[in-house]
């Protein structure tokens, strides 16, 4: 009870944050939260993937850097200059340290996955018709999902989803993630009113708390292997902000594209 307590605190103090700056009709606060939110991350997938030094400071940047470049270039497709800027001075960092080539390619990792990833938030806010109200929807979404997942898992999970990566994550917990996510897309279309359809907005859900749990079982790797149980203590209840947005990392983008191949029908 403590620790649920812990997370339902942790989720209240910045939801004031989130709600600004997926509301406010400005573009900067969206930019600002994932810039912030990119950089922690890439803190603590440095530390998780053993990112020191120069290397650690380069990856951190990058990863901040591109919702900068996604809110200047007007959408995703400023990301790839973005990457093959990262690429090439990641190289050239790797050449001049040296730091050798597996640690190049976890830093291209960490700014990848920290940075690539949240970067569609903006381009969310930014591109899609309701934007803001879209974004928030998704992020409820993804919350939901992962505290039906949290709360189904401990009561009545029984079978293991994936034991070699994460243990405690089971079956039941998947389902009720999906039920979870259902039942507040329903509540956050009727009131957010984001550019969905009814039908869209039933199935959406699922298929973005399958997303998120692929997300989960990404971060849970990397954990794993780095040998620790969470990737920080930034928020209690949670752990890091990894352990936080492992799933919105990998929901978001998905949220994205499939409204992009929508509207394209």
């Amino acid at each position: 009870m403590k620790h649920l307590l812990q997370r339902i605190i942790t989720f209240l103090v910045p939801l004031p944050v989130v709600l600004a700056a997926c509301l406010l009709p400005a573009d900067w606060p969206a930019v600002a939260m994932v810039v912030a939110a990119a950089a922690l991350c890439a803190l603590e997938a440095c530390a998780l993937l053993r990112l020191r030094g120069v290397s650690r400071a380069f990856a951190i940047v990058a990863a901040a850097a591109a919702p900068v470049c996604v809110w200047a270039g007007a959408g995703p497709w400023a990301l790839a200059p973005w990457l093959a800027a990262v690429v090439t001075a990641g190289g050239l960092l790797a050449l001049a340290e040296p730091i050798g080539s597996a640690a190049w390619q976890r830093l291209i990792l960490a700014a990848v996955y920290c940075g690539a990833l949240p970067a569609h938030g903006v381009a969310m806010k930014m591109r899609i018709p309701g934007g803001g109200r879209f974004l928030l929807w998704t992020l409820f979404v993804v919350w939901a999902a992962d505290a039906a997942a949290y709360l189904v898992g401990r009561a009545v999970g029984r079978r293991p989803l994936f034991p070699r990566v994460s243990p405690k994550k089971t079956v039941e917990g998947l389902l009720g993630s999906c039920l979870g996510a259902v039942l507040v897309g329903v509540v956050g279309y009727v009131l957010l009113r984001p550019e969905l359809s009814a039908a869209q907005a039933l199935i959406l859900p699922v298929v973005l708390s399958l997303v998120g749990a692929v997300g989960d079982l990404v971060e849970s790797a990397l954990k794993r292997e780095a040998g620790v149980k969470d990737s920080g203590k930034l928020l209690p209840g949670h752990g890091g902000m990894l352990d936080a947005l492992d799933s919105a990392m990998f929901a978001v983008p998905a949220a994205f594209w499939l409204w992009i191949v929508m509207e394209m029908r």
